[in-house]
């Protein structure tokens, strides 16, 4: 990586990126070679698996508190890609904590925005298929966020439902619900790992989402066995 691409520290500790930078990559030849192994890789190694029927959308957050979802983001794009699930895909939003806490200042929560969005474009450049999904960031483009989700859950059906996968704060879901017709709320799943999330809202609780009669898919809490020491990731470095 050439030395203008490289992040740079600030005096605050926190890392600025050129944007310019971040989005192109080292160059276009590097590009090039990376797009090229990932189409080999993909080739030889797409999962098959028996998806149930319909759609899905993603409500991530990552701007505050926790920056854990820019790799979470990264890792959901790529695996979805990897099991030709990516027309499934038909809304995603990060940055769904419309109220900012206090643990995070303003300057931070600012760089987390755009680093929460370079996470959607770039891994979406990488791998493909994600050509017509726009990702928009849900407290900077609330309505527009708003709406797509809403727009999304109008269009279920019983044969075409919309799985919802809560990886955030509920707010923005409960926005859309509020937005979408109310006899399309039967075909909506929302699927939640922890009541951390749950929780965590500003305007509305888990409770009041089931309210609108969705579907609640609880699965296991995704934190036990993935918080381990980083060596043992150490697989992931190299592997295809």
């Amino acid at each position: 990586m050439n030395a203008e691409a490289q992040n740079s520290v600030r005096d605050d500790g926190h890392i600025g990126i050129n944007p310019n930078n971040a989005i192109n990559g080292s160059s276009k030849d590097r590009d090039r070679a990376e797009e090229k192994s990932l189409q080999s890789i993909n080739t030889k190694t797409s999962i098959v698996i028996s998806p149930p029927l319909g759609r899905m959308a993603i409500v991530a957050d990552g701007n505050s508190p926790d920056p854990d979802d820019l790799g979470g983001t990264a890792v959901s794009l790529a695996l979805l890609r990897a099991t030709g699930l990516t027309d499934r895909l038909v809304h995603y939003s990060h940055s769904c904590d419309l109220v900012r806490g206090s643990r995070i200042s303003e300057r931070a929560e600012r760089e987390r925005h755009y680093l929460m969005q370079v996470a959607c474009d770039v891994t979406a450049r990488k791998w493909g298929g994600y050509d017509s999904l726009v990702f928009f960031d849900a407290l900077w483009q609330q309505g527009e966020t708003v709406n797509d989700l809403a727009k999304a859950i109008n269009e279920s059906s019983a044969e075409n439902p919309l799985w919802i996968i809560e990886a955030g704060e509920p707010d923005i879901i409960g926005l859309a619900l509020e937005a979408a017709a109310s006899d399309k709320h039967q075909f909506v799943k929302v699927i939640t790992h922890h009541p951390a999330n749950d929780n965590a809202g500003d305007f509305y609780t888990w409770k009041q989402l089931l309210d609108f009669e969705v579907e609640e898919v609880r699965i296991p809490d995704q934190n036990t066995n993935l918080k381990v020491d980083l060596a043992q990731w150490d697989w992931a470095k190299k592997s295809r």
